[in-house]
């Protein structure tokens, strides 16, 4: 059964996903 475990792992794994996107773009961009 996929309980609330499953779902915060999902969570934490976009989150990561997203912070990643976010470095690579301002990467390109030059900001950071």
């Amino acid at each position: 059964t996929y309980g609330s475990g499953a779902s915060s792992n999902v969570t934490l794994t976009i989150a990561s996903q997203r912070q990643c996107i976010n470095g690579v773009i301002y990467a390109v961009l030059g900001i950071g």
